[in-house]
């Protein structure tokens, strides 16, 4: 049943590239290219979780969750940017200069050098279960283990720098947009995960995880689409 509840994640999730992926061919705006690049791995993740359980644990399984994580490390850095673009497009006076953008740009870089290490090393997963789901993670709570004393219990799983300063970026860009710009997406969306996120065990188990990263992603989407249409229509 748990796994089956995916599958509106997976749908949402392609859905939602489509949507961004036919908005940046009619634009061509760099923001949404860029926020396309996150977003490209999602369906793969939840679809990979969602036959967890189906495939069984094994070396196919974990290989295969292998590069949504390495993804993850990989466009983390990028959040910072897109809250940068995004600003950008609201028309926020402290945003428009060229070196405003340079400067996030580089600091992207600094971000993608500082985390190489989580970006082009394999891994190490283990098994988590709950209900009918099967995934493979670098750390495993202890009420999601899948024999008792398993390996991979409580070990590692902190959230890179890169994703907290870009997460912080898109809240403060989300409220000034509900501030200014009457626009409170945003800043609803990267509440609502957070919450989610941050939830203790419940009995939907992981399942908050990956709805609160819908919810999300989905807000920076509908926001970098909304705000780059109204710029386009200006011009």
């Amino acid at each position: 049943m748990y796994s089956l509840l995916m599958l509106p994640l997976v749908i949402g999730n392609i859905c939602l590239v489509i949507w961004l992926a036919r908005s940046w061919l009619r634009q061509r705006d760099w923001v949404l290219l860029v926020t396309l690049l996150p977003m490209l791995a999602l369906p793969y993740d939840t679809g990979v979780v969602a036959l967890g359980s189906t495939l069984g644990e094994g070396d196919l399984l974990r290989r295969l969750s292998m590069p949504r994580l390495l993804w993850f490390y990989l466009t983390m850095p990028l959040l910072l940017l897109i809250a940068g673009g995004i600003a950008r497009r609201a028309d926020f006076a402290w945003a428009q200069s060229r070196g405003f953008v340079i400067g996030l740009g580089a600091l992207t870089v600094g971000f993608l050098a500082f985390g190489w290490e989580n970006i082009f090393s394999i891994p190490t997963l283990y098994p988590a279960c709950f209900e009918d789901m099967l995934r493979y993670v670098t750390t495993v709570t202890p009420e999601q283990a899948c024999t008792p004393g398993q390996a991979g219990i409580d070990v590692g799983g902190q959230v890179p720098w890169a994703g907290l300063v870009g997460i912080l970026g898109l809240l403060v860009v989300g409220v000034l947009l509900w501030w200014k710009r009457g626009w409170p997406w945003l800043t609803l969306g990267t509440i609502a995960s957070s919450v989610l996120l941050g939830l203790p065990n419940t009995p939907a188990g992981p399942l908050t995880t990956f709805y609160g990263d819908f919810l999300s992603l989905g807000s920076i989407v509908w926001t970098a689409i909304h705000f780059s249409s109204l710029r386009a229509e200006i011009r």
